[in-house]
């Protein structure tokens, strides 16, 4: 497991990836270039931590983030978005 992730109560279910505070850090919808694609996954229902990580549930070990086919335009807003997720992220 990454030295920057690690598991929370509720499995990050009650944990808004773009407006709430992750690790004391200011919310994401915060960084410019993070916002095209934390956009594009709201207006689509998909708003917590636990939509975008998956885990392996047998060995209870986490595989990565997961996002829906997005528009090319916004590649890097969303590559900018799993950086950041990346660094920060409890799961």
């Amino acid at each position: 497991m990454n030295q920057n992730i690690s598991k929370v109560s509720g499995g990050g279910t009650s944990i808004k990836f773009g407006t709430d505070k992750i690790l004391g850090q200011q919310p994401l919808v915060t960084k410019e270039e993070a916002i095209p694609a934390i956009n594009f996954l709201n207006n689509r229902g998909i708003y917590h931590l636990s939509q975008i990580s998956r885990w392996d549930s047998l060995s209870h070990v986490w595989i990565g983030w997961y996002f829906p086919k997005i528009p090319n335009a916004l590649e890097p807003s969303l590559n900018y978005l799993k950086m950041l997720l990346h660094s920060k992220a409890p799961i």
